[in-house]
């Protein structure tokens, strides 16, 4: 067990590392030159630091929250299940 979480913390510091280098090269890149435009660019700027805020915050959340137990199907319902019964359904007949 512990060298799976292990793996997974690894896996949540990437994704964590490459979220970070990414927002900061945009940052570095393309709104420092709309925000030192002539022009009044800045709310590009400031539509991204809205934006990457709502990301970082679901990501957090995606990242940090436990989704709890997913329930397993018990073997009588495992052995009665059809996955092609539920694939097709008539739903409206025009005739």
């Amino acid at each position: 067990m512990g060298a799976c979480c292990a793996r997974h913390a690894r896996l949540a510091l990437m994704a964590w590392i490459v979220f970070f280098v990414l927002s900061c090269a945009f940052l570095a890149g393309p709104c420092i030159y709309y925000f030192g435009m002539e022009k009044n660019m800045w709310f590009i700027t400031a539509i991204f630091a809205v934006l990457l805020v709502y990301v970082g915050l679901n990501f957090a959340m995606s990242t940090f929250m436990d989704p709890g137990v997913f329930p397993r199907a018990t073997s009588a319902e495992a052995h009665t299940y059809d996955p092609a019964a539920e694939q097709y359904k008539v739903i409206l007949s025009l005739s």
